[in-house]
């Protein structure tokens, strides 16, 4: 009987953090948990026009299926940062099965991260308003040039450099091209 309410705390406490690590901490930091369709991997992708050794950060990446499509598709290497530690845990786990050295994944707030090494950074936001957070962010500590790429979500207020229309049943997917001229203002 003992043995019975011990596991009944213990799935109880688990069911707290879980859904407090995949609802509540991502809905009032960047986004909840809801994973890019994967029928739009290869349209953001081609937006990107990533080449060989280009790096790409994917922030809130989830379970990671953005940064493994990336590194399996391409000649680069993908990093995905993550909050959440059950979603980390998750895209760890993923890496194993893929077998991919450009594969990395860092569990950390994507607010106290910063990106030098940047070629793209890809973002999966839950509103204009954290896009333009996001897009702030890397112009202010970003000197290099590089492309932000905003999935659903274009960036309030800011016109972006291309834009890939969704199909029926998929999303818009925009792209920004941050040079230095952005990162000084």
């Amino acid at each position: 009987m003992l043995f019975l309410w011990i596991s009944l705390v213990l799935l109880l406490l688990f069911s707290i953090y879980l859904f407090y690590s995949l609802v509540i901490s991502g809905f009032y930091r960047f986004a909840p948990y809801v994973p890019a369709k994967r029928a739009d991997l290869e349209r953001i992708m081609r937006l990107a026009d990533l080449k060989d050794g280009d790096i790409l950060y994917d922030l809130g990446c989830g379970d990671g299926r953005v940064v493994i499509y990336a590194a399996k598709n391409n000649n680069l290497k993908a990093v995905g940062v993550e909050k959440s530690f059950l979603l980390y845990a998750v895209c760890s786990v993923k890496k194993l099965f893929v077998r991919n050295r450009n594969i990395f994944f860092k569990w950390s707030d994507i607010y106290k991260e910063k990106y030098p090494d940047a070629d793209a950074i890809f973002i999966y936001p839950n509103s204009s308003k954290n896009a333009l957070r996001v897009y702030d962010k890397i112009c202010k500590e970003n000197g290099n040039e590089l492309k932000l790429i905003s999935y659903r979500f274009s960036i309030k207020d800011i016109e972006p450099d291309s834009v890939e229309r969704a199909p029926a049943g998929l999303y818009s997917v925009y792209l920004y091209k941050l040079n230095k001229q952005y990162a000084k203002n």
